[in-house]
């Protein structure tokens, strides 16, 4: 009799006869801290999809995350923690005076990075002109799946009547606006693209206002001059 070891497939094994029925199943359990949320089991091989991921409740501002875990093609007990961290609202560029601050849902590791390039040759939607482009990224070790921030980016260079502005449907447009001190303050979601932009007749009212000062005085020294003419 031979005392060999011989290498067999799990189907084969699977459908030997005598072979214990829950033998092709493979448990996947949650756990937070512990208390054990779910137990999830599947066939030898299956997967689990996100909707069948355990419900976790939060609170304040935590968010939750799995540890990083393939949930495809399973072929052993597996355990995976839920992890919790704290949420940050604000992150700001590392300048001294920061040119960039980022509201949003981030955790507590994120940073952001961005680029700022000279956008004359750009067009974008009349009667206005860009003078610049910035692009952002929000670097953390797990990316937000919110893009809903607002943007406060330092205006030091700008005019009262520059706006920022984003790209809609292959257009650059202007959206509303606000001033914060030194900050220009806006709405935007996406990629982290935006402009500065400016009216091309920013000039108009200040020439307007001229001819009006103009007239005015006109009308002074008219009146004087008629005053100063004789009776006969």
């Amino acid at each position: 009799m031979s005392n060999e070891a011989s290498e067999i497939s799990y189907d084969r094994l699977f459908n030997m006869e005598g072979t214990p029925g829950d033998f092709g199943k493979v448990r996947v359990t949650f756990i937070a801290g512990d208390q054990v949320l779910d137990v999830i089991e599947k066939p030898y091989g299956g997967s689990i999809s996100y909707e069948e991921l355990p419900k976790v409740i939060t609170e304040g501002n935590e968010v939750a995350f799995l540890d990083d875990s393939d949930l495809e093609n399973i072929r052993q007990n597996i355990v995976i923690r839920v992890n919790f961290e704290k949420m940050v609202t604000t992150i700001a560029s590392e300048e001294p005076f920061p040119v960039l601050l980022v509201s949003g849902n981030f955790l507590k590791d994120s940073s952001i990075a961005y680029e700022k390039y000279d956008a004359a040759k750009e067009n974008a939607e009349n009667p206005y002109e860009c003078v610049d482009k910035y692009i952002f990224r929000i670097k953390s070790e797990h990316t937000p799946d919110e893009k809903d921030y607002t943007v406060r980016v330092l205006a030091d260079d700008y005019k009262d009547w520059y706006s920022a502005a984003l790209e809609e449907n292959g257009k650059i447009v202007p959206v509303k606006t606000e001033w914060d001190g030194r900050y220009m303050v806006f709405a935007m979601n996406g990629d982290g693209t935006f402009y500065i932009v400016r009216s091309r007749y920013h000039y108009l009212p200040y020439i307007i206002a001229g001819i009006v000062a103009f007239l005015l005085l006109l009308g002074v020294f008219i009146v004087k001059k008629l005053k100063k003419v004789p009776q006969k």
